[in-house]
């Protein structure tokens, strides 16, 4: 599998969203690090767990800011699909059939369609434009 192109750099990107996209790419590796290792059930849990929270906590941002949808698809092109791919390979694994992490994977899953629901949707202004 070649390697993820997590971000492109960029020096505008605004702190706060910097933040929340780094936690997401934290958190997936430690999925992508569960799924290699197989630990014990409670730090699997702990890692999905993580992941759904901070994949929320990106869709929370970008629901304030729905103009910065765009900016995180310039700099993060591959985030969503990599997100995407760790579930894929979950569904795989022994974990899935623990109904906690089936759970947390729906919800991970839910939150990437509306992240791509609002970049559909473009009906967004950024602030001071005036329109």
């Amino acid at each position: 599998m070649p390697k993820a192109r997590w971000y492109v750099q960029s020096d505008s990107m605004p702190a706060e969203l910097k933040r929340v996209t780094d936690a997401v790419i934290h958190a997936t590796t430690g999925v992508q690090a569960t799924l290699r290792h197989r630990p014990p059930d409670e730090s699997a849990l702990d890692a999905f767990w993580c992941l759904q929270d901070r994949v929320h906590q990106l869709l929370a941002h970008i629901r304030d800011h729905p103009w910065k949808i765009t900016m995180l698809r310039e700099t993060h092109p591959d985030l969503a699909r990599t997100v995407v791919e760790v579930l894929s390979r979950a569904r795989k694994s022994p974990f899935f059939q623990k109904a906690a992490i089936q759970q947390a994977c729906t919800t991970i899953n839910d939150s990437l369609m509306e992240l791509q629901w609002i970049k559909d949707k473009k009906q967004y202004s950024r602030p001071g434009n005036g329109s």
